[in-house]
């Protein structure tokens, strides 16, 4: 994952503690169901072992043994299963109620599908016991009172700054209001400056901001990754593709953005809209809908101005004839 620690690394880390993470985690999760991430399959057997010391039942499984995951899942309280980063994400046993991450990660969505095995709702389960022995939630902040209001991740934020700068937290629409109107500000004057900053650009490709700005693409201009799988960079096939398609893949950091821009790119294109580079031409020359234009038009428009020297010709008026064609007789 990009930016994060190898699990080799992980592994290093946390070995020396095992002895007394697994005692802390018998101390305090003995009548409970748990379930624990570490980094490798060896580190794993030992954690197992370390349990039996304890007198819990534990169990493994990684991505290569998978045999005992069945018995584990028909176990109950004072059985855990240790497990090398194998079951995250889309995974779902209700009955765990203790969960403990001893897989360092600077990723906060990779942090909360891990958490998230242990959400569950199940009869006679009350709370998730959460064993945060690497302070992991000082990193990542995970579900605090304004998440029940914010669907937002950026407006809980503003929410939580608030309520700490004033000593009390507000859940009330008015404050749910309030921190709405700050992040719409804040991405503004981020776009903004973004936008200020490409115009002193030069390049053949298309900024991928710019061109989710051009065709009316909220969701490309503050794409966040939701998974981990769409948090890894994107790959060397997403990057040549959306090289091809005329899209600069230098400001792309995310897998789950390049795919999102190239779904788009392909829609637009079975559509028979404009292409980036015809839209970002036309652009320069004042064609503030140039997104909205068919293929065609737009190559009509580029081959009249091409002819005319690059300028464009008396009796073309950006903007002003319709989106199909703008073109207006003076």
């Amino acid at each position: 994952m990009t930016g994060d620690w190898s699990k080799e690394q992980c592994a290093g880390m946390l070995e020396p503690y095992l002895p007394e993470l697994t005692r802390l985690f018998a101390e305090h999760a003995r009548d409970r169901k748990g379930l624990v991430f570490v980094p490798l399959c060896a580190t794993g057997r030992k954690v197992v072992e370390a349990f039996r010391e304890q007198g819990l039942r534990p169990y493994f499984c990684d991505g290569q043994d998978r045999s005992q995951i069945a018995a584990w899942e028909a176990d109950g309280p004072g059985s855990v299963m240790v497990n090398a980063m194998l079951l995250t994400e889309g995974y779902d046993h209700p009955p765990i109620d203790a969960i403990a991450v001893w897989r360092f990660t600077k990723s906060r969505p990779f942090y909360c599908q891990m958490v998230g095995r242990g959400t569950r709702i199940y009869p006679g389960k009350e709370r998730l016991l959460l064993i945060d022995n690497l302070f992991l939630t000082e990193r990542h902040s995970l579900c605090r009172p304004a998440h029940l209001l914010a669907e937002d991740e950026d407006v809980a934020r503003k929410m939580i700054k608030a309520a700490e700068s004033n000593g009390e937290m507000a859940l009330d629409d008015a404050a749910l209001k309030a921190a709405q109107e700050d992040v719409i500000r804040d991405r503004e004057a981020a776009l903004a400056k973004k936008l200020a900053e490409m115009r002193h650009r030069r390049r053949e490709l298309v900024d991928p901001i710019q061109y989710a700005v051009s065709v009316g693409a909220p969701g490309l201009v503050d794409y966040r990754p939701a998974l981990p799988a769409e948090a890894v960079p994107p790959t060397a096939v997403q990057i040549e593709a959306l090289s091809k398609a005329g899209i600069f893949p230098g400001d792309v950091q995310h897998a789950g953005h390049a795919e999102a821009i190239l779904t788009t790119l392909s829609e637009r294109k079975a559509g028979g809209f404009a292409s980036p580079k015809q839209v970002r031409r036309l652009e320069l020359y004042g064609w503030t809908r140039a997104g909205q234009m068919t293929y065609a038009a737009a190559q009509k428009l580029i081959s009249r101005i091409a002819a005319n020297g690059w300028r464009v010709p008396v009796g073309l008026v950006p903007d002003g004839g319709g989106i199909g064609g703008d073109v207006r007789s003076q």
